[in-house]
């Protein structure tokens, strides 16, 4: 008999583990805070150890708005009258058209002997918004039709992104900027 009793087991003698069982819900939920806690630090990361290309305007310095008309010859712009404008007869229109660089395009503007405006077209992907606010010492801007305007003491710059947006990022490609002296 004592043999009997010392060969069966009770279920109330085994020791048991609590089973851990998490619903499909709680897992799902752990997994995506766990993947946005991943992507936000990657971001962070990436951000701070992305480096401000270098400013590539002051290359163009002697032609920039209030310099004389002459200072771009020096450069070697190819000019030519504007005679088709009717309201504006007296502007010349020089281009010039660097090999290599951030710039694919530079045009300059020209009246009464004066540059008052040069217009710099970018290469893909080269210069974006929050660059060209590190480069002109000012993040103050205004937004108007699609374009976004800084002021300066002696002109003002217009920025035509490389997408059309209503709203702006300092991550978005800068299509063209057009340094304009105030008349």
């Amino acid at each position: 008999m004592e043999q009997l009793i010392l060969n069966s087991t009770f279920p109330e003698a085994e020791r048991h583990a609590p089973q851990l069982r998490s619903s499909p819900l709680w897992l799902i939920v752990g997994v995506m805070l766990i993947g946005c806690a991943v992507v936000i630090m990657s971001v962070t990361a990436l951000a701070q150890h992305t480096p401000v290309p270098l400013d590539p305007f002051p290359a163009y310095a002697d032609v920039f708005p209030g310099q004389p008309g002459s200072a771009v010859e020096a450069k070697a712009f190819s000019c030519k009258q504007d005679y088709d404008h009717i309201n504006y007869p007296e502007y010349v229109y020089c281009m010039f058209t660097p090999i290599s660089g951030v710039f694919s395009r530079v045009e300059a503007k020209i009246s009464n002997g004066t540059i008052y405006q040069l217009t710099f077209t970018m290469r893909d992907n080269t210069i974006r918004v929050g660059d060209l606010a590190v480069f002109l010492i000012i993040p103050t801007h205004q937004t108007l039709d699609g374009e976004l305007y800084f002021y300066l003491p002696e002109s003002f710059v217009i920025v035509r992104t490389a997408d059309y947006v209503s709203r702006f990022s300092p991550f978005l490609s800068i299509r063209n900027v057009s340094f304009v002296k105030w008349k």
